[in-house]
């Protein structure tokens, strides 16, 4: 069986691209899928940039889309995203494809790495392309993109070794090729080190005050995540032999330093991409009957992936009613304790201000928090998510949890004599 021409090659995989592109376009505006989402949607109408300098792009991106957005600026940003997911599709199958492999097998692999991600507006897909875009990428072009994913998240700082290494697997000497990738992190640290005056590391929302890696947590949130249906695939370009020379194991090992990154991001892309580039240069390698059962099996991923993005999609749309009818609930004495990503979407929809109802986390609040909590009396406290409880109480119809402002459970909080604050 002849492969297709490289002409048709690429078409397949433009349209895999546009298609992953068009599902998210379409399912835009579902809502936020988590507090940071809903804060950088805060930041640009607020027009914001410093508040989070370590996403510096991606919240410059939303202070430019407000001012043509407007109330529809969430919308705005997973419309952006949504391209960004279909970018990243067309990156990967461009790699292949200079790989000598199948461009739309490629295309096929990310497409189902990256769809349940992809109407959901979140910083990391920025840092994810430009960090790909930068392993065919010219010098100084690789360095310029290398200091834009640093820019646009510290993340892409574990993906350094990654990028390194698969810009070297690319050349003619196969060496790694660190100098851009060096060059561009050092430049973009430095300069927003100096440009934030240190608070880029240690400032509130510093790369300094993350929380230390949770490699478990990380990995089983991979295992959920990665196409491993393109293993067997992947399996067949790293043994067989000979041209061309497929992504080595050493760059499988490289992507693995991004389970340092939290478990809620879609670190996990690079590693899916470069498996899904094995398993495109694998499929070159397969018989007819052999394409057949590894076509069987990217079908089967491809679905996979539709039901995890629909599933997302139902629960961000049952969520999003739940703070509806709870912000139409709220009186102006009522508060509401709740973790931030609960927290901060419910106080953007009410008031464009992660931080402008009065809420806080049941551990400890944040910023002003404990001082707003205590200003004046509270009539009633409500409690997030929905099936949690903080004192004595009861639950409405939708499992939302509401007990007195009197209640000796929140009423501690304000007592001077040692209750939490």
């Amino acid at each position: 069986m002849k492969p297709p021409p490289a002409g048709a090659d690429s078409r397949w995989a433009g349209v895999i691209s546009l298609g992953v592109a068009a599902v998210g376009v379409g399912l835009s505006g579902t809502g936020f899928s988590n507090g940071d989402a809903a804060a950088y949607a805060a930041q640009g109408w607020a027009g914001d940039w410093l508040q989070r300098p370590i996403h510096l792009p991606w919240v410059g991106l939303a202070v430019g889309l407000a001012r043509f957005a407007n109330e529809a600026l969430p919308q705005a940003m997973d419309v952006a995203h949504a391209l960004l997911a279909g970018l990243w599709v067309w990156l990967c199958a461009r790699w292949a494809r200079r790989a000598g492999g199948t461009a739309p097998v490629a295309a096929l692999g990310s497409a189902a790495a990256v769809l349940p991600w992809a109407p959901f507006a979140e910083v990391d897909l920025g840092w994810v392309c430009a960090a790909a875009a930068a392993l065919g990428a010219s010098e100084a072009v690789a360095t310029g993109l290398v200091a834009v994913a640093v820019a646009c998240s510290p993340t892409a700082l574990l993906a350094t070794p990654w990028i390194a290494v698969a810009r070297g697997e690319r050349s003619e000497g196969g060496r790694v090729d660190a100098r851009p990738v060096v060059i561009g992190a050092a430049l973009a640290v430095v300069s927003l080190l100096v440009g934030t005056g240190g608070g880029w590391w240690f400032g509130h929302r510093g790369v300094g005050s993350a929380p230390l890696p949770d490699l478990l947590r990380a990995g089983r949130a991979w295992a959920g995540l990665l196409p491993v249906g393109l293993l067997p695939l992947a399996g067949v370009a790293t043994l067989a032999l000979g041209p061309p020379r497929p992504p080595s194991p050493v760059l499988l090992l490289a992507a693995c330093a991004l389970l340092a990154a939290p478990a809620d991001v879609p670190a996990h892309l690079p590693l899916a991409g470069t498996l899904a580039v094995a398993a495109a240069v694998g499929w070159r390698r397969l018989p007819s009957r052999g394409r057949a059962v590894a076509g069987a099996v990217l079908a089967a991923q491809l679905l996979s992936a539709s039901l995890t993005l629909a599933f997302r999609v139902e629960s961000v749309r049952e969520q999003e009613r739940v703070l509806a009818g709870l912000r139409a609930a709220l009186g102006p004495d009522d508060a509401v304790v709740a973790p931030f990503t609960w927290g901060a979407r419910l106080s953007v929809r009410a008031t464009r201000d992660p931080y402008g109802l009065r809420w806080r986390p049941a551990d400890a609040p944040l910023r002003d928090q404990a001082t707003r909590w205590c200003a004046t009396p509270i009539a009633r406290v409500a409690v997030l998510p929905p099936g949690a409880r903080w004192g004595a109480g009861s639950a409405d119809a939708d499992g939302i949890w509401w007990t007195r402002g009197a209640d000796p459970a929140v009423a501690d909080w304000c007592d001077p004599r040692g209750g939490k604050r």
